[in-house]
């Protein structure tokens, strides 16, 4: 065709590359999938793939030996040499049934579609007096006509409900014996264009048929289907627009427009219907984000196509390449994420069946007789439909999964009516303590059985990779449109949903029964872990410059993350072909950092070698730790690196090496000026001002204690025999220690004390929104309403922090469903709010805003307790406490006795709060520890507080002072204790061990 096309004029010239250019990528394609097959021949969607595949190329084909007729004698009989178009179309059916698909619903709205375009196609041709054209849209017309009576056939098989097999046989038979009536009206009209009667035939024959098509399709009432074939068609005309332009044909172009512009409005209005019937409010957004988007497209579509056929040229055309090609992706993403999910469907009605739950509970308590006899038939009814999808998920899983799904599906069943009955008895007489702990146990089990079934189906990881795919998506489409500020909000959306992705994705692997999907999932995971930061890398590098290359390695990178995702969600889309190891370029930040060293080392040895060169800034580009880190994380780090380079300083010192000094003190001096600029900047956005005040006055002494700890540790060095310059040495870099413990503190915190801190700030603002919705205070209301979002959005990321610590798959799963919960409340909050401070004589919209409130209270209750997060948070807080306490008694600072006041205060919080967590652990060793530790706590402190009075009635002694330093090392240590029992990561152990050894030295 190449050849050929080398020897034709410009025009045709165009239409020839550009068919062979589409014969080479649906060769490519049908040879990828049937690669894929071979692989795994039963599954049913690389079948139909095949198939459809095979449909397209011969659709090529014979569309390139068209073109080609005219170009010589060779081509006169071509299309004798290829398999003509009806047995195409019967190969691809044979082929479809091969297949075993459970229906055939969304082939026949497809075909419809094209058997409409072709009857359209043919008035259109007979009114322009086009007769050659308008018998080929006749054939065309015949040929899908017999393959939409034949799908009607083979759907009739599969169908189960009497009523709709008779419907759709006899919608088969209307359609083979209303079509040669149209077939010999059209032959008359096309030969006699001008007879009044033969197009007044035509016209009626026309709406004869299109009304049996209609009546087939009104059979089908899947919105996935109808979704599904308005997507393929639009991606179809896509291609019939680019490859019109391509060849100049400007009647092919306005046909495939007009075309276009007519499926773009069907697919937008099935997809914005799913939006607003869509509950999960981040999956409305969603959809609704990317409908707007594929209508925003379309225009510049048309207008691309319009330049290369009045202009055409190489940029024109390949500006016409890159616009059909991001519409396309644009397509396949909104149908994507719009289809209806039986997954997403089980987690709404989980959450209703607890809600119906606690609202039976509730009225069954209050011997409220009439509540409970209204919930218990709601209740029931959510059950059996919690049975019904869980079921139909369940028939697509193996075997040992389903029998897991069956079996908590059944014991679900068998509980609904017993707690309905057991709830109205208690509301009879509400007062019969075992009936209510009767209930109590019965809706717990069903509350458990509810959450099994919705992790065993996998629900929450389709959820979290639907979200995903859209916000990778949104990254190819930013970076296509060249749109700087939507690609950095796609990207921090990719890398927040990453966060969420991921914990969720190991949970699911730890459950798989299937070994090969459990170890693809934890595979698939560690990979994105290393293509996050490459496709971060390539985004800042597209962002400082836009060229082509850049883009086309964004694109490459987030094209395999989508796959990767992809078959995540569903195993039968698992696809072994797509590059791992960081995509064949990189991404594995250890494996990155190692081949830096080595071609360092190499361009070092060879500074001519340009290709080694070339890597070294691709490796440099691709490893965006920087853009990675938060202002937290970049502070520990530098307080990481500063802790490191006092080491190095005392070791050299002890050793005598006064060059290894001068180089650790030039890296503190350095690295302090570092930590200076981050901790003032983080400073200024604390709230808390008396956090903001020690971090600043942390700063202020670490400035003069670092020069400090270096001239005593050149005076070791110089005399390393001299005992006294040692301590003051190791006393000096204590207080270092302790000054950036103090500042990692109060300007970083940790995960539990800001999820505590944003929930008590949250907590006093729903207080203050309450207020102001039951006084009709409209500004108090908005200003509540701000902080609330404000404050639930640090809880939302703490709590998600603190879930990634957590080993415990249910215990995780429960923290990041409350989290998620909070933040698809928040919206309805919002409105509700708003609703009824403008109405506060409005009994509904109170309660509704009542409700709100108190859900969402009692949301926080529950991460709060998930999370340990409050006796964490006080062992925290109680540590720094100590070290914040040691300093000021040491500089005679009259701060030491607010420390004294709040280390006792804070002990007696903890002492509550770890008892009451302890109640919740399953171990009783560990409930152990937690009481031994808090004994041994009491025990200390007595003396801590003798030994600071000691210190502060003569601040020389340096006795006081060094058994003040030993009682604050006791005490540390069961405060350690604590936290590693409550949050059993190796960190934590290790830290609670480090400190036990120190302890027991101190008291020796």
């Amino acid at each position: 065709v190449r050849e050929k096309a080398s020897e034709a004029p410009p025009q045709k010239q165009r239409e020839l590359l550009g068919l062979a250019d589409e014969l080479n990528a649906g060769a490519k394609k049908l040879i990828d999938d049937a690669n894929a097959l071979l692989r795994d021949p039963g599954n049913p969607n690389l079948q139909r793939n095949v198939a459809n595949d095979l449909s397209d190329v011969k659709g090529t084909i014979n569309r390139t030996v068209n073109a080609l007729k005219d170009m010589g004698n060779e081509f006169d009989n071509a299309d004798k040499d290829f398999e003509n178009r009806s047995s195409a179309m019967k190969n691809s059916l044979r082929e479809l049934g091969a297949a075993g698909q459970d229906s055939y619903d969304e082939d026949i709205l497809l075909t419809a579609k094209k058997e409409r375009q072709e009857m359209d196609n043919l008035l259109d041709d007979i009114d322009n007096g086009n007769p050659s054209a308008a018998r080929d849209a006749l054939d065309n017309a015949k040929i899908l006509n017999e393959k939409l009576a034949e799908l009607a056939g083979m759907e009739s098989n599969l169908e189960k409900n009497p009523a709709k097999k008779n419907a759709l046989q006899s919608a088969k038979h209307d359609l083979e014996d209303i079509f040669p009536l149209y077939d010999s009206a059209a032959k008359k009209a096309i030969s006699n264009p001008n007879d009044g009667s033969a197009m007044d035939g035509l016209d009626d024959a026309h709406d004869q048929l299109d009304q049996t098509i209609q009546k087939l399709c009104d059979l089908i009432t899947n919105p996935n289907a109808q979704i599904g074939a308005s997507a393929r068609k639009e991606l179809e005309d896509l291609n019939n627009v680019r490859n019109a332009a391509r060849a100049g044909d400007a009647d092919g172009l306005g046909r495939a427009a007009k075309s276009l512009i007519k499926e773009n409005k069907t697919l937008t209005g099935l997809c914005g219907g799913q939006a607003d019937k869509t509950v999960d409010p981040l999956r409305k957004k969603q959809i609704n984000d990317a409908v707007d988007e594929l209508q925003r497209l379309l225009p510049h579509e048309l207008l691309a196509a319009k330049g290369a056929i009045q202009n055409p040229s190489p940029a024109t055309l390949k500006e016409l390449g890159d616009k059909t090609e991001t519409m396309q992706d644009q397509v396949r993403a909104t149908a994507l994420i719009s289809k209806d999910y039986p997954e997403l469907d089980l987690i709404d009605a989980a959450k209703r069946e607890k809600n119906f739950l606690g609202k039976m509970q509730q009225a069954a308590d209050a011997g409220n007789q009439r509540d409970v006899a209204g919930v218990a038939p709601q209740l029931m009814k959510n059950t059996k439909q919690i049975g019904d999808i869980a079921r139909a998920i369940a028939a697509k899983k193996d075997r040992p999964t389903q029998v897991k799904i069956l079996d908590s599906v059944n014991k679900l069943d068998r509980l609904a009516g017993p707690a309905c009955n057991d709830a109205k008895a208690l509301a009879s007489n509400p007062n019969n303590a075992a009936a209510k702990q009767q209930l109590a146990k019965k809706a717990d089990d069903m509350r458990n059985l509810v959450d099994k079934i919705v992790a065993d189906t996998d629900a929450g990881l389709l959820r979290e990779c639907l979200i995903q795919m859209g916000n990778l998506h949104n990254m190819k489409n930013s970076a296509d449109e060249n749109d700087v500020p939507g690609l950095a909000d796609a990207t921090t959306a990719t890398a927040d949903r990453h966060k969420r992705l991921v914990p969720v994705a190991k949970a699911a692997a730890q459950r798989a029964e299937d070994p090969a999907r459990r170890k693809r999932l934890l595979e698939d995971v560690n990979e994105l872990d290393s293509l996050l930061p490459k496709s971060v890398g390539q985004t800042n590098a597209f962002i400082k410059s836009p060229t082509d290359q850049n883009k086309g390695n964004l694109r490459d990178t987030v094209g395999i993350m989508e796959g990767i995702v992809q078959g995540m969600a569903d195993p039968a889309k698992y696809d072994p072909t797509i590059p791992r190891n960081g995509g064949g370029g990189g991404g594995d930040l250890a494996r990155m950092l190692k081949e830096l060293v080595e071609v360092a080392e190499h361009s070092a040895r060879n500074p001519n070698d340009q290709k080694a060169r070339q890597r070294l800034l691709d490796i440099l580009n691709n490893l965006p730790l920087d853009m990675l880190d938060t202002d937290g994380e970049r502070l520990a780090n530098l307080i990481r690196e500063q802790s490191q380079a006092l080491d190095r300083l005392c070791d050299n010192a002890e050793k005598g090496n006064k060059p290894g000094v001068e180089q650790a003190g030039r890296d503190m001096l350095g690295i302090q000026e570092k930590i200076k600029e981050q901790a003032t900047k983080m400073a200024n956005d604390l709230d808390d001002p008396a956090k903001r005040e020690k971090v600043m006055n942390a700063l202020g002494t670490l400035d003069k204690i670092v020069p400090a700890t270096i001239q005593a540790a050149r005076g070791v060095a110089n005399n390393p025999r001299d005992q006294l310059a040692k301590k003051r040495m190791y006393d000096l870099a204590d207080d270092v220690r302790d000054q950036l413990s103090i500042l990692a503190d109060n300007a970083i915190s940790t995960n539990e004390q800001r999820l505590r801190e944003a929930a008590k700030r949250e907590k006093e603002a729903l207080e203050r929104l309450r207020k102001a919705v039951a006084a009709g205070d409209v500004p108090g209301a908005n200003a509540a309403l701000t902080d609330v979002k404000r404050y639930n959005n640090i809880l939302a990321e703490e709590g998600r922090g603190c879930a990634a610590n957590v080993r415990d798959p249910t215990l995780n799963k429960r923290i990041l469903d409350a989290v998620n919960d909070l933040e698809k409340l928040m919206p309805v909050m919002d409105a509700d709010c708003r609703r009824g401070a403008a109405n506060p004589r409005d009994q509904r919209a109170q309660a509704a805003a009542m409700g709100d409130i108190k859900k969402c209270q009692d949301l926080i209750d529950s991460l709060l307790r998930d999370t340990k997060a409050d006796p964490i948070a006080l062992a925290q807080i109680e540590d720094g406490t100590l070290v914040e306490m040691e300093q000021h008694l040491k500089a005679g600072d009259p701060a030491a006795a607010n420390d004294v006041r709040k280390l006792i205060e804070t002990q007696k919080d903890l002492k509550e709060a770890a008892l009451k967590a302890a109640q919740d652990l399953p171990n009783p060793r560990s409930k152990q520890n937690i009481q031994n530790a808090l004994n041994e706590l009491d025990q200390l402190l007595p003396a801590h507080v003798n030994n600071a009075k000691a210190v502060l009635q003569n601040l020389n002694d340096s006795g006081a002072k060094d058994k003040l330093g030993d009682s604050t090392t006791r005490m540390r240590a069961p405060l350690a204790q604590i936290i590693a029992t409550l949050r059993p990561t190796p960190e934590n152990i290790a830290d609670a061990n480090r400190k036990r050894e120190a302890a027991l030295l101190a008291q020796l």
